[in-house]
């Protein structure tokens, strides 16, 4: 290697070929027959181990992305076949694993790889590989857009949970760290400090996906006794078990496995504590690790040290100190790793060094501002010559991450008649844009849209909405649109968002309930006619149990309630006239991508008109805030600036 601090893709493709042989030259056709080699290999047993080939399958992913050539991901799949061929099998190769079988390869597990057949440090499986290993196939899933990956991933999964959570009678449920190689037989006892934690983790990242790609009703729950047994097991004295390591590589794991859900408490504490940890770590002249030589230290679980905080995210200046520790880590081992590191662990070290240097968070190519198209958006000209009402609304959240909001009396009564007034001329059949195509599509979407006039009304409604938000700069309220939806009428399940490219897009949404049947007369004085029917949907935001959330949203009954929000999937909002539902559509760490849980759909009206105002909010996406959603970026995801999307 060269003797250069390294942060670029050549010395990211170097340290893979030292594992998987002379793969860069190779073709489409030539990568589809390619086979992982022996040799150099990943160090293992037949040149199979789990976690050096779960490392090296996500690595091809990362050069997919940087280099936008697919033959990467081609690897990726061969490097996943030859891995269930390997270790999915007995050791000599001749059948696989009991309880696996064809048609359910990965239904016997997957064995470690270790050189040996027998001992303490045997053969066998390990619970931490093999949601390292489930992790790899859920990214391969994500960025072939190959549903069959994830499907493998949460085979493997329910066929290896049972083994590791034991039951046992009169005893507690907990877990054990190895397995013997046939799942029968419990080899090492003792629990894995991140084991619990780690599967709570990767098991909800698959059913993610799993209600993503694969879609339908049997995508649904397909995890949920496993993710409530993790969760249990975390639970365990006030949730005090999981604490920050003082192992590189646990640290490390850690803050990775951490940052998909690092708005949740269990995950903020765990990336807090593990910040500080690892500025004693890295960073203590006396005591810390550059303060040892090489010969005493291990590369590889340094680099997992790196990875966590390279996904937890330290490039913002309050954590200025730790880059400078990661660079320093990193290029120590640049210079020294091929020869002091012993040859059995060189493979694995070899593999998280690229990981560190590339964990491969995909972020935006921010491109220059498109032009204003003043026929869509409501841009202020700084001369204010309408006066507003003092705002009269009560704002709830109902999620943090994406941020969701529901707010009661956003409209007042006279500003719902005004709508209603200015909009009943304008209305014109709606439509469905699906790429250059626009056109009436009634069997997606039926109802009527008008773009209403900014009347002075309709300019308080716009400032109140861009209030609401803070004022954010270079975003701009999108002409406001009245939707009427008869009986019958609906929008299937859609995002707001298009792809956010160049870091442009429509950055917020809010459905507003103008009237639900409309006004009529009733003894002499007006009324509004209830309204059956027509709720905003997100079925894949989780359900709220506190039952004062039912006045807002629509409750099961009391039988049906599940024990927890995990069980409870999906919200339907109630259309009641003068609230509003607002959402972000677009996460704030700065890649650009949106959230898959706000794909929404109104349903049909039952009987009665639902007039809704659409206010959506165009602008600059956000960069700020390192926040990821449950399925994190494709690879091992990370702030860094040279992913392309």
């Amino acid at each position: 290697m060269a003797s250069s601090a390294p942060r670029t893709v050549p010395h990211f493709i170097e340290a893979m070929k030292l594992v998987y042989g002379n793969f860069d030259h190779l073709f489409e056709d030539a990568a589809r027959s390619w086979t992982a080699p022996d040799k150099p290999g990943a160090g293992g047993h037949r040149g199979r181990y789990l976690w050096t080939d779960a490392f090296g399958l996500v690595n091809f992913i990362t050069l997919s992305r940087e280099t936008q050539s697919s033959v990467y991901l081609t690897l990726a799949k061969q490097l996943a076949k030859t891995v269930h061929d390997v270790l999915g099998r007995t050791r000599d190769g001749t059948a696989r694993l009991p309880r696996a079988t064809d048609d359910e390869p990965l239904k016997g597990g997957l064995r470690i790889g270790k050189m040996s057949e027998h001992g303490y440090d045997g053969d066998g499986q390990y619970h931490h590989y093999l949601t390292l290993w489930m992790f790899a196939l859920n990214r391969l899933a994500l960025a072939t857009e190959e549903p069959e990956w994830n499907r493998l991933a949460i085979q493997l999964a329910k066929a290896i949970h049972p083994h590791f959570v034991v039951r046992q009678n009169g005893a507690a449920t907990r877990m054990v760290w190895k397995v013997s190689t046939d799942l029968d037989d419990v080899l090492v006892p003792s629990e894995g400090h991140l084991d619990a934690a780690t599967g709570f983790a990767v098991y909800r990242l698959l059913q993610r996906t799993a209600e993503k790609l694969h879609g339908g009703p049997a995508a649904e729950g397909l995890l949920t006794s496993e993710i409530a047994d993790y969760r249990r097991l975390m639970g365990r004295a006030g949730g005090s078990k999981l604490q920050a390591s003082r192992d590189p590589l646990d640290l490390g794991m850690g803050l990775w496995m951490a940052h998909f859900f690092r708005d949740e408490d269990w995950a903020a504490n765990l990336g807090n504590q593990s910040l500080e940890m690892a500025r004693t770590m890295l960073l203590d002249e006396r005591h810390g690790l550059m303060a040892r030589n090489a010969s005493r230290r291990l590369a590889f679980r340094e680099f997992g040290t790196c990875l966590g905080l390279e996904c937890w995210g330290v490039d913002d200046d309050s954590c200025a100190d730790l880059r400078r520790g990661v660079d320093n880590v990193v290029d120590f081992w640049h210079r020294y790793l091929e020869e002091s590191t012993d040859e059995d662990l060189r493979p694995i070290s070899l593999v998280m060094y690229a990981a560190a240097l590339i964990p491969g968070g995909p972020q935006i190519r921010r491109l220059p501002r498109p032009e204003l198209n003043t026929d869509l958006l409501a841009l202020e000209d700084g001369v204010k010559n309408y006066t507003c009402p003092p705002d009269h609304y009560n704002v709830y959240v109902y999620s943090r991450h994406p941020l969701v909001l529901y707010i009661e009396g956003f409209l007042s009564r006279d500003e719902r008649k005004h709508l209603l007034e200015i909009s009943e001329p304008l209305y014109a059949p709606s439509t469905v844009t699906a790429g250059d195509s626009t056109e009436r599509v009634p069997a997606v979407r039926d109802s009527e849209v008008a773009m209403i006039p900014r009347t002075g009304t309709v300019k308080c409604i716009e400032d109140r909405a861009r209030a609401l938000q803070g004022w954010r700069d270079e975003v701009w309220i999108e002409r406001l649109r009245v939707q009427r939806y008869r009986e019958g009428g609906h929008y299937e399940h859609h995002f707001d968002w298009g792809t956010g490219r160049g870091g442009w897009g429509r950055v917020s949404s809010f459905m507003v309930w103008v009237s639900g049947s409309g006004v009529v007369q009733q003894d002499g004085a007006e009324a509004e006619e209830m309204l059956e029917g027509g709720g905003t949907q997100f079925p894949l935001l989780p359900h709220r149990r506190d039952e004062r959330w039912c006045q807002f949203i629509e409750c099961p009954p009391p039988e049906q309630a599940g024990d927890d929000d995990a069980e409870r999937k999906g919200v339907i909002f109630r259309p009641r006239p003068g609230n509003a539902v607002y959402w972000e559509n677009f996460m704030s760490d700065g890649s650009g991508r949106a959230f898959e849980e706000t794909w929404h759909a109104g349903l049909p009206v039952k009987k009665g008109t639902k007039v809704g105002l659409n206010i959506w909010s165009w602008g600059r996406i956000e960069r700020g805030l390192m926040t990821y959603d449950v399925e994190g970026c494709i690879s091992f995801s990370s702030p860094r600036q040279h992913a392309v999307l």
